[in-house]
């Protein structure tokens, strides 16, 4: 069944997706005061206790997130059509800005290198694009500017995009990804100061009060492990638990994305089966504002 069109206030949907973290070890790290900024967030939005691993291979969960399959996630690029990207492009079409240039529907925006510009094929097609709007560098700290680019062409990164106004519709992070081994020390701290630049941007921009942000996890594991996620918008309440009965697992990423920008075509009300049947964000956010936060992130939570 398709549902009606969308008509609540979130235009933007930005998903950070980090590496190999379980739902335990997430909280460990919380308990010992190694994610203070995870942890404000936590504390401020909407944590959901009960979002399952829906696919197995260590990059399976960022195809399925993107394309509710995730084909031969060993290794190799892929070609899984429909996906969010081409859906969005198929649905919206070019869009020009004030200007008169293009303005993406979506974007992948990626530190060293990017896990799905190396494994979905509509993602991969854009690095030697010299029209490229879709792929972008998160910053400029990995590719500065005259240093040898993976990008043919490197379009604005993600907070030059909030500033200047042309955030796309569907933002999806990367982490960096190092050389693939997980260091602790190392990686929380990449991390947490990732999620505090991704908050605040968002947080003191025109963006705020129509963006939905989420943090998660691409973790391996087998079938119904759990893994963290917390929902980031004005419209949650704030220390607020979510869960459903149907759990929320990778796929309703493409859920809430398609539903939100009304993707729909002929008669499916999705991709596939694993995603039209995963539960929406959207059906558990507030109509109006009711969390309007004023803490620092970067201060001390008190005891």
């Amino acid at each position: 069944m398709i549902p009606a069109p969308y008509a609540g206030p979130i235009e933007n949907v930005v998903v950070v997706m980090f590496e190999r973290r379980s739902y335990g070890a997430v909280l460990d790290a919380l308990e010992a005061a190694m994610m203070p900024i995870t942890s404000f967030l936590a504390r401020q939005f909407m944590l959901c206790d009960g979002w399952v691993v829906a696919s197995p291979g260590p990059r399976a969960n960022m195809l399925t997130a993107n394309c509710a399959a995730f084909g031969d996630a060993g290794g190799g690029v892929v070609d899984l059509e429909p996906n969010l990207f081409s859906a969005l492009d198929a649905a919206r079409g070019t869009r020009l800005g004030a200007r008169g240039t293009p303005v993406p529907n979506w974007k992948v925006y990626f530190h060293d290198y990017s896990i799905l510009g190396n494994a979905l094929a509509y993602v991969a097609r854009c690095y030697g694009d010299f029209a490229n709007l879709n792929v972008a560098n998160y910053d400029e700290w990995d590719y500065p500017p005259g240093a040898c680019n993976p990008l043919a062409a490197p379009t604005t990164t993600f907070l030059q995009d909030v500033a200047q106004g042309v955030l796309p519709a569907y933002a999806f992070i990367e982490p960096r990804h190092g050389n693939g081994q997980w260091d602790a020390p190392r990686d929380e701290f990449s991390g947490e100061q990732l999620l505090l630049e991704v908050y605040l941007a968002l947080r003191h921009s025109r963006y705020w009060e129509r963006t939905l942000l989420l943090v998660t996890y691409d973790a391996a594991g087998k079938d119904d492990d759990r893994v963290p996620a917390i929902v980031i918008s004005p419209y949650v309440d704030q220390g607020s638990t979510l869960r459903a009965d149907v759990p929320f697992n990778h796929a309703s990423i493409v859920k809430t994305v398609w539903h939100c920008f009304d993707l729909h075509a002929g008669d499916r009300a999705g991709i596939n089966d694993l995603d039209e049947n995963a539960p929406s964000l959207l059906d558990h956010l507030c109509s109006s504002v009711v969390n309007s936060p004023s803490g620092d992130p970067r201060e001390p939570a008190a005891r």
